[in-house]
């Protein structure tokens, strides 16, 4: 019985090759009516995708800016919506549509249409509101504070 019991537990955990080989990025497509409409009249369409692991980690680094002041850095929500666009905006074959030289452009496009796409992407690469505060509430922490890492 416990040869059974070993393989059916071996059956349930995935191999390195599997999780590599794993399709897990997902795709949707979000209407912008503000960015451009059909020759009928309808909405154009954006289509998004969720980040990888390191495409969050970049967009979160993102985020924290040196404030040169005693806390060193800080969060920055300045063009947040735009540099999460950059990276999740592609074409239809998934290939990135913006760079980060395109940031400060996207930051300049109407905020409802830039916000509906937004909240997909967010959707998406399950970013919730409660990440975003604790990227905040871990930036501004100082090299003296004692609440993380090992006590003295």
């Amino acid at each position: 019985m416990p040869n059974v019991i070993k393989q059916q537990q071996d059956d349930e955990i995935l191999t390195r090759d599997e999780i590599l080989a794993a399709d897990d990025i997902a795709f949707e497509t979000v209407e912008v009516p503000e960015w451009g409409k059909k020759a009928d009249g309808s909405p154009k369409k954006v289509r998004i995708k969720c980040m990888t692991s390191t495409e969050r980690d970049a967009w979160e680094n993102s985020l924290i800016v040196n404030d040169g002041g005693k806390k060193g850095q800080r969060v920055s929500m300045l063009d947040v919506r735009a540099k999460l666009l950059t990276l999740t905006i592609v074409d239809v074959a998934g290939n990135p549509q913006f760079t980060l030289m395109d940031v400060e452009t996207l930051g300049r496009k109407s905020a409802a249409a830039a916000d509906r796409v937004f909240e997909v992407s967010k959707k998406l690469s399950r970013v919730s509101d409660e990440d975003v505060e604790e990227i905040i509430k871990n930036s501004e922490k100082t090299p003296d504070d004692n609440s993380s890492g090992p006590s003295q």
